[in-house]
């Protein structure tokens, strides 16, 4: 996740991204 991306949002909300992206490699 880029730095401007990082500061805008909460790490709960950093996190959960992580996660989705993860989530849609998985699937692909």
């Amino acid at each position: 996740i880029p730095i401007f991306f990082q500061s805008r949002h909460s790490t709960q909300e950093q996190i959960a991204w992580h996660w989705v992206k993860l989530a849609q490699s998985a699937y692909k």
